[in-house]
């Protein structure tokens, strides 16, 4: 799952100066740095740590018409980097378009705005010659500390007043989804696409009616539909 951004470039633009940008950020931020090892298990759990010789990032090169939307591909999170940015020439007399993609485990959509006012300051600083590294205001609280503070409260038992709602909240572990000879297969060999088009009325009630009456996004009451429906199917009330 990927976090993207798309930047509309104003004036001339030097590229260069903004690869080492991008890697002044990588270095700023913890959490670009991410990596995520599988360790083998049967779960596929991983193991996350940062790496401190990530591989640098590199600005790659589009041209094309503005609907050539540059594909960025497949993240590698035990290799890394997490990071990609992709500069799209539109053409003569079109101003250019910087595309960036960040995978969803280590951003989120607030943090676009603490990214992109970071970058800015530190492709102004490369381009007078500084150092962008040093443009960046100081971490205010570096992903790796709040790792290691978050491990070490739970550890110390900072939670412990709170198992006992989850205990309630979620009594057992079964599977929501049936499994067995009676319910086929169940396997992406089985699998079937269901499109089902809903009329005008009723998207407008989607898109705007429940969420103003009940101060949600659409997101929000797609994930309860959801919810519901497993309900109704499982024959369980919760999921």
């Amino acid at each position: 799952v990927l976090q993207c951004g798309r930047v509309q470039v104003v004036g001339h633009l030097d590229g260069e100066r903004l690869e080492d940008a991008l890697n002044d950020l990588a270095g700023h931020h913890d959490a670009l740095r991410s990596r995520f090892a599988d360790t083998g298990g049967h779960g596929r759990e991983s193991v996350w740590f940062i790496d401190e010789r990530m591989p640098r990032i590199r600005l790659a090169r589009h041209t094309g018409p503005d609907t050539d939307t540059p594909h960025f591909g497949p993240f590698d999170l035990a290799r890394g980097p997490l990071l990609r940015a992709v500069l799209h020439d539109s053409g003569p007399g079109r101003p250019a378009v910087l595309h960036l993609a960040v995978h969803h485990l280590v951003v989120d959509g607030v943090s676009w705005r603490v990214l992109l006012e970071d970058l800015d300051r530190a492709y102004r600083a490369r381009r007078t010659g500084a150092d962008g590294a040093a443009a960046l205001p100081a971490k205010s609280s570096p992903l790796r500390q709040w790792a290691r503070r978050l491990a070490a409260h739970a550890a110390d038992g900072g939670f412990e007043d709170e198992r006992e709602y989850w205990a309630r909240a979620v009594p057992d572990t079964e599977p929501v989804v049936a499994a067995g000879p009676e319910h086929g297969t169940n396997t992406y060999a089985s699998q079937r696409a269901f499109t089902l088009r809903l009329a005008p009325e009723d998207t407008s009630v989607l898109l705007h009616t429940l969420p103003d009456t009940y101060r949600t996004q659409i997101n929000d009451v797609l994930l309860a539909a959801l919810g519901r429906a497993l309900c109704a199917w499982s024959g369980r009330d919760r999921v």
